[in-house]
């Protein structure tokens, strides 16, 4: 088994790499393309991304905890499989689209600032989540505990609220009307 420790990767081309069982500890990637890479079986503890391209990539098995991306583009990607043993990550400025969130027992996961287009989140524990100031336009949510959420300053969301736990998330006005959309009222 590799093992990186406090080492820091700029402007790296990553495109497709096989990461298998490799161990990477309070690691920097900053500028690196990431595209369609294998993170398979592989250990991230305590390391950032910035300004990184992950589209496409596998995380079969892959253990990440406290892993944060920022100004991250994230797409394609089906976190399903990663390895719920301290699974962990937040994300600050990222674009992030077209991903599988199912399932994951990801509480107090941050999402600020983000662009979260078309994911889906079904089955997910996010108690206690902050979406603040990201827009969430086509994502779903169903079937998750969203208890204590903020999705204040977020917008763009929109899902049956019978569907999810809600217990004293948060909302802000006017956004939080779109949760009525699904009721065919008139608000005037």
């Amino acid at each position: 088994m590799k093992e990186h420790s406090e080492i820091t990767f700029k402007n790296e081309d990553f495109k497709g790499h096989l990461f298998d069982g490799e161990f990477y500890d309070e690691c920097h990637f900053v500028n690196c393309d990431l595209t369609g890479a294998d993170f398979r079986s592989s250990s991230f503890d305590g390391c950032t991304f910035e300004s990184c391209n992950l589209a496409a990539i596998k995380v079969v098995s892959a253990k990440w905890d406290d892993i944060s991306f920022k100004g991250c583009k994230l797409s394609g990607i089906d976190f399903e499989p990663i390895s719920k043993m301290l699974l962990s990550f937040s994300f600050e400025n990222c674009q992030i689209s077209y991903c599988y969130f199912k399932a994951l027992k990801i509480p107090s996961t941050r999402f600020l600032n983000s662009e979260i287009k078309e994911c889906d989140f079904i089955d997910t524990d996010l108690s206690a989540a902050t979406f603040k100031g990201s827009s969430l336009v086509g994502s779903t949510f169903v079937n998750c505990n969203l208890s204590k959420t903020d999705f204040r300053e977020a917008h763009g969301y929109q899902f049956n609220p019978n569907n999810n736990r809600l217990k004293k998330a948060k909302f802000s006005n006017p956004e939080v009307l779109a949760l009525l959309d699904g009721y065919d009222i008139v608000i005037e």
